[in-house]
């Protein structure tokens, strides 16, 4: 039954304080909400399976905006400070509407209208959306709604904490327990997928239902000290002080940034609250099941299908420390096929070296000729090495010849300022003190001339003769979010990561056009980039990989730089990872590299003997296995055709070797085999083996 706004406060009296209260209430088997039908604030949230009452009583909030005034000043309205909203009542939603709102500060009304809606659906759980109706002299700039007010710790023995999608990996920040002191922080949505506020074992799911990316939404926490316990700054919360939990207020909401300007209606992209039990699979199914509904997986190129490995080199630097020249280059894809490295990604190939000329992709003369450039991308091809070519366009540089060119596709902030990124701090000596004169201008791609020129750049990657692109930085906009500039053809102002997603789908028609196989890849990318690029993560071993459990067949790249680590090898093998040797960060050669080299083939080879137990599968975080040692880190891969299990088991220890109990429930010992990459043929397994320092070994259901 999908539609549900029925008053029941009697069911929950044991339960509810609230009860009585005017609230419009909101139920199914997994939460409980009341919204406050006078005030327009949730009032109150409970996980009904596990009794967690998230929102205590007193701790509600409605909404507050900012506005910009004609005069420049900014002011605040906020809900509570509203009279009675009118409020409509219906089958499975309720909304609110506040007109003439005033200023906090001054009390002026002004003639804005907020219509606030709150909708239940079976699936999504809370939907809050709205409209915003603005003939005033002033500008709305950002709207909070929801606001979630006082939440609860889950139980005195849990932390609390805020979790979202990072640069591939969960991301956790811990609220509680923690330094006391006043703290905010949060993510932002749809760029960072989700967010979850709770503990190990329950939570909030928050979310936005925005794959075309209209809105900008930072989801703020805010943890507040009382003013009591003010006075014990600087003391540490933990198992002995869960006491202090009760001096401290903890609050989350969804800041849209919508800038409505005079004279126009906006109407808001929905946010999702939702109750969950478990960690953060749990979480992160909830936002698989909406992703299934707008994501459409590109095409890629059948090599990528395949167990792959990269090698990562780097032609000249950004201080024109060139480590070879393009004659050369086919003498490191030899050394490829030697050590069977599939493909040889070439960074500062372009003018200027690594990280100069941004946006344009010229071939350097120091290092040979455009047509040297293409022959020799030719035969290294013709020995079976792909050739991907490391790009960058998110930045101009602002001292390269042409600036003037792109000058005027730069992002302004609110003052007409250019946005711009700090230079790099690689090998010369002056910016190792930190002086650098090169910086970046950010450049916008909402600016529909702005991408016909990068797209002209990008096309001379397919020129080349590539096999495809590594779009570095892709989204990393050196923290600018929101574009000012009026003359981009954008509304003032407007979020640019919109932008990104315009020109990776333009970028993928150029791909279609001239090299459908021609493979793009960005680093770090978010999961909305994900129908577009690969995507390249430089994470440490134990990171939890939130991407790969979204989505099992997103190709990643991952690196290793250090000569002894069979760590990260060993990581990439448990997370379905490629491997991207980078000796001597990416200026060496592989030959330096002995024995990564020989135990990356091993692995490889390990993946390719077991395919359909350790590639083709689908990546399960540790769900379906217990594992317990020192120092032991696990993963499960299940099989796409029948599910069966294979568990991935490393030592992380670099000195000595730990024992690793596996245990895959009820399975006869007889259909369970042993397997590694120094040993692959299989023994019988006997639910325990010993692992050698950075070691790693598979046990797999027949």
């Amino acid at each position: 039954m999908k539609g549900m706004a029925i008053s029941f406060f009697c069911m929950l009296a044991g339960m509810l304080p609230l009860c009585g209260q005017p609230l419009q209430c909101f139920e199914n088997a997994s939460f409980f909400a009341g919204v406050n039908r006078e005030t327009g604030a949730l009032e109150t949230l409970i996980n009904r399976k596990t009794g967690w009452n998230i929102i205590p009583e007193g701790s509600g909030m409605s909404f507050d905006m900012t506005v910009l005034r004609p005069d420049g000043s900014k002011s605040v309205v906020s809900g509570r400070a509203q009279q009675r909203p009118e409020c409509m009542v219906y089958r499975d939603s309720v909304v609110f509407r506040w007109s003439h709102l005033k200023l906090n500060n001054s009390g002026q009304v002004l003639d804005i209208e907020f219509t606030g809606t709150v909708r239940y659906d079976l699936r999504d759980g809370l939907v809050f959306s709205g409209t915003v109706m603005n003939d005033s002299d002033c500008r709305v700039e950002t709207l909070n709604w929801p606001m979630i007010g006082g939440i609860s710790l889950p139980d005195p023995d849990d932390r609390l904490h805020f979790r979202t999608l990072s640069y591939t990996a969960l991301s956790t920040v811990e609220l509680y327990p923690r330094l006391a002191g006043y703290y905010v922080g949060g993510c932002n949505l749809p760029e960072q997928a989700f967010a979850t506020i709770g503990s190990d074992r329950q939570g909030i799911y928050i979310s936005c239902k925005d794959p075309e990316m209209n809105e900008y939404i930072r989801l703020n926490y805010e943890v507040t000290p009382t003013a009591e316990y003010n006075e014990s700054l600087g003391t540490v919360m933990g198992a002995l002080h869960y006491a202090d939990r009760a001096k401290l207020r903890y609050q989350a909401r969804a800041t849209r940034h919508i800038f409505v300007a005079p004279g126009e209606r906006y109407r808001m992209t929905e946010v999702v609250v939702q109750p969950f039990c478990g960690d953060w699979q749990a979480a992160a199914d909830i936002y698989k099941t909406w992703r299934a509904t707008w994501f459409v997986a590109p095409h890629r190129a059948a090599w990528l299908e395949d167990v792959n490995s990269w090698q990562q080199l780097q032609i000249n630097s950004s201080e024109s420390r060139i480590n070879f020249k393009i004659k050369d280059l086919v003498s490191y894809a030899e050394e490829c096929r030697k050590y069977g490295v599939d493909a040889l990604q070439i960074t500062g190939w372009n003018w200027g070296g690594q990280d100069r000329g941004m946006p344009v992709h010229d071939v350097d003369p120091r290092l040979g000729t455009t047509e040297e450039f293409r022959k020799a991308i030719a035969a290294c091809q013709a020995l079976g090495v792909k050739i991907i070519l490391f790009t960058k366009f998110t930045w101009i540089e602002m001292t390269a010849p042409w600036f003037d060119t792109f000058k005027n596709y730069i992002v302004t902030d609110e003052d007409g300022e250019y946005r711009m990124a700090g230079g790099y701090r690689y090998n010369t000596y002056t910016q190792l003190t930190s002086f650098n004169n090169r910086r970046f201008g950010v450049l916008c791609y909402l600016d529909d001339d702005c991408r016909k020129l990068i797209c002209e750049e990008f096309k001379k990657c397919i020129d080349l003769g590539a096999d495809g692109m590594n779009y570095d930085e892709n989204q990393h906009h050196a923290g600018t979010h929101l574009c000012y500039n009026p003359d981009h053809g954008h509304k003032v102002a407007s979020y640019i990561y919109r932008g990104d997603n315009l020109l990776a789908r333009e970028f993928l028609e150029l791909t279609r056009k001239y090299n459908p196989d021609f493979v793009m890849t960005g680093e770090g990318s978010y999961d909305i980039q994900g129908q577009y690029y690969a995507t390249y993560t430089r994470q440490p071993v134990d990171h939890t990989p939130l991407m790969r459990y979204i989505d099992p067949e997103l190709p990643i790249v991952a690196y290793f730089t250090d000569h002894l680590d069979k760590n990260r090898i060993n990581m990439c093998l448990m997370n379905k990872y490629s491997l991207c040797y980078e000796p001597r960060n990416f200026k060496g050669r592989l030959g330096e590299f002995p024995r990564m080299m020989e135990y990356g083939k091993k692995v490889d080879d390990l993946r390719r003997r077991y395919k359909d137990q350790l590639w083709n599968v689908v990546y399960n975080s540790t769900f379906g296995a217990e594992v317990a040692g020192e120092d032991i880190l696990y993963s499960v891969l299940n099989r796409k055709s029948n599910g069966k299990r294979a568990v991935v088991v490393l030592n992380k220890n670099t000195e000595q070797a730990r024992k690793a109990a596996i245990d895959l429930g009820n399975v006869p010992r007889e259909r369970l085999m042993l397997v590694s990459p120094e040993h692959p043929d299989p023994v019988p397994f006997e639910n325990e083996v010993t692992i050698e320092p950075q070691g790693a070994v598979v046990i797999i259901e027949r």
